[in-house]
């Protein structure tokens, strides 16, 4: 390992199998314990992560590699394809044993115009040897799915189309699938009393390892519209992110804390919609974590950073408000995506993308220029 200065701050060029990214391993400060930044063109490689701090994250050339809780390397998937085209992870997920999901995309050129496509989910050993594969769809597109979730019996994958499916996680063996009309976009977070958890537009659903309903709660229940994302804890405590429905830009949202049941137990305001841009969420029970992006100043935390154009943050909500918020600025667009809580810590992926300048990554402590993906534990 050889060390450079990088703009105020130390960090080591990390050994990297795939000539497409240089990934540098970032010496940081409070709050951030840990970090590397991926530098690569288009900046949207996927992460997961456990509540152990076990992450996985796709790469630049459509693998993907372990890493330990200090985010050092931990060896990798053995993600195979049959077409070589075009190949996309387009979904990852690892649960607390360490059993990783992984959806990819396949696309073979055939002539001029045709051409053949095929969807998998793939779930793997924590050492990273395949278990099983199934095909999901041999039409369609990287993006046509929303969801991935590990259960203790079930693997569960959701498409924008309104449709779940759920496989038997150690053999693959199809459990039930179901399709809701109407709905788009499915938020679905695994049930840790088996079954899953589901947003779908106007409620949020309970679903047993049969596929059965156990419970419904609809949307205007909440105060709310319409359904956008949805987490739950280890103690089954579940986690709802809606707004009230309209469609102008001071269209307001909010979080919701419910009990296993589905029973309310608090909100809280949430800015708005289209301005303070949820894009993830993790919950532990007690406090909810959201990350995304915002324009300028974060609408429902006036202590946050303001930005010239957009930055990314971090926000933990409780049942009293916002306990504290993490920011991310910089040259060009910068965003955050949660993807766990450990015991003490948030585990989340902050990207930074710009089309016509080199953008800028502006983290306490360390700065990196260009395009790319840092992948960073914050201590909360």
């Amino acid at each position: 390992m050889r060390f450079l200065v990088v703009t105020g701050l130390v960090a080591g060029v990390m050994g990297c199998a795939d000539p497409c990214e240089t990934v540098t391993e970032l010496t940081v400060t409070d709050p951030i314990r840990h970090g590397l930044f991926i530098e690569v063109d288009g900046a949207q490689l996927d992460t997961a992560s456990n509540r152990g701090g076990q992450v996985v994250r796709a790469t630049c050339d459509d693998g993907v590699h372990k890493l330990d809780p200090t985010l050092r390397s931990d060896g990798s998937v053995d993600v195979s394809y049959e077409y070589d085209d075009e190949r996309t992870v387009s979904e990852l997920a690892i649960d607390e044993e360490g059993t990783i999901a992984v959806v990819t995309f396949e696309l073979e050129y055939i002539g001029d115009i045709d051409e053949k496509t095929v969807t998998r989910v793939t779930v793997f050993e924590r050492d990273g040897s395949r278990r099983w594969s199934q095909v999901l769809a041999q039409d369609g597109y990287a993006s046509d799915y929303s969801g991935l979730a590990i259960g203790p019996d079930q693997v569960f994958v959701a498409t924008k189309f309104g449709k779940l499916e759920a496989f038997a996680r150690d053999t693959g063996a199809p459990a039930w699938s179901k399709t809701i009309m109407g709905a788009r976009d499915l938020g679905i977070a695994m049930d840790p009393s088996g079954g899953v958890t589901v947003t779908s537009d106007a409620e949020v659903s309970s679903y047993s390892a049969t596929g059965s309903v156990r419970w419904s709660v609809p949307s205007s229940m909440l105060g709310l519209v319409e359904l956008d994302r949805v987490a739950q804890a280890a103690n089954g405590s579940i986690a709802v992110l809606g707004n009230d429905g309209s469609l102008d830009l001071r269209s307001a949202q909010k979080i919701v804390m419910l009990e296993p049941g589905g029973v309310l137990r608090w909100t809280q305001p949430l800015g708005t919609r289209f301005h303070d841009r949820v894009t993830s969420m993790v919950t532990d029970g007690v406090h909810i974590v959201v990350a995304g992006d915002y324009g300028r100043t974060l609408g429902f935390d006036p202590s946050a950073a303001t930005s010239d154009d957009s930055a990314g943050f971090l926000s933990t909500v409780g049942a009293t408000g916002v306990v504290s918020t993490f920011t991310v600025g910089g040259t060009g667009t910068q965003r955050i995506y949660v993807t766990s809580m450990t015991a003490d810590s948030t585990y989340v992926r902050a990207t930074s993308f710009d089309s016509e300048n080199v953008p800028s990554l502006e983290i306490p402590g360390a700065d990196v220029d260009g395009n790319g993906v840092a992948i960073l534990e914050v201590a909360r």
